[in-house]
């Protein structure tokens, strides 16, 4: 049933069967999906462009993506024959939506299949690649289909599991980078220096339950370089807010030029 759905990760190949299952109530989604057995994967997006194929299997295959809920479905993108028998689907999905994604076949047919999904790499998966974020801007973002990274421990260990970068300069403000609210187990790092010299300024695993934050004051001029990443293995979609402590109102001793707001 999709309310039993199993998850599925990037870079995962799942073997699986619809011999036994049932027939499903689905609406039509690009092609029909309710004449065979079929059994339900899903998956949170993460904003980058996944495949969900199923080439290679058994038998005539049809596959359904559904956003929505199980008593709510809502068609994304479906397909039959696209290798063969076999069929595929590339789409991208919404970062923190969740999907679910049905395997059955074309007629009646049942059988056993392969499963597999891909995700393209995150633009920002290297340290070179890093996206810029400013105050009071929250990014909604997903570490799903990035790489480990080979960084030192900062504050806490940074490289089993998938990582995306972020960066600012620093404005001599109290900088606070929060993930508190993501949708996984989180750790974060901060680093200056350069992404072939990275040098450690804070970092963070479990600040608000399984989610991470630092508050540090940056340095006027400095280059910050911010790793997202998980405990231990885990990946998926969070929210990287950076808030700022605003200085008071003295342009002429702040430096480099005056901020355009400031407090008092």
């Amino acid at each position: 049933l999709c309310t039993t759905a199993t998850p599925i990760n990037c870079a995962q190949t799942i073997s699986g069967t619809t011999v036994g299952a049932t027939i499903d109530a689905v609406p039509t989604c690009v092609t029909t999906l309710n004449t065979a057995p079929g059994v339900w994967y899903t998956f949170v997006g993460n904003g980058v462009s996944n495949t969900l194929s199923l080439c290679g299997s058994a038998y005539d295959t049809k596959i359904g993506v559904f956003s929505g809920t199980c008593a709510g479905l809502v068609c994304v993108t479906g397909n039959d024959d696209f290798c063969g028998l076999g069929s595929q689907v590339t789409f991208t999905p919404v970062t923190g939506t969740t999907y679910y994604v049905l395997v059955t076949g074309f007629g009646t047919a049942a059988g056993s299949f392969t499963l597999a999904r891909t995700c393209a790499t995150p633009a920002n998966d290297l340290c070179t690649g890093a996206v810029p974020i400013n105050c009071g801007q929250t990014i909604i973002a997903s570490t799903s289909g990035a790489n480990l990274d080979a960084v030192a421990t900062c504050g806490t260990t940074l490289n089993t599991a998938p990582g995306v970068w972020y960066s600012f300069a620093g404005d001599g403000f109290s900088t606070t980078l929060s993930l508190c609210g993501s949708g996984f187990d989180t750790k974060i790092g901060v680093f200056s220096g350069t992404c072939t010299g990275l040098v450690c300024v804070t970092g963070n695993d479990d600040f608000c339950s399984l989610q991470s934050q630092v508050t540090f004051t940056s340095v006027v001029g400095t280059n910050y370089f911010v790793l997202v990443t998980g405990f231990a293995t885990n990946s998926g979609a969070f929210t990287l807010a950076r808030t700022c402590v605003l200085p008071p109102c003295l342009p002429t001793t702040i430096t480099p030029a005056a901020p355009t707001i400031c407090e008092g």
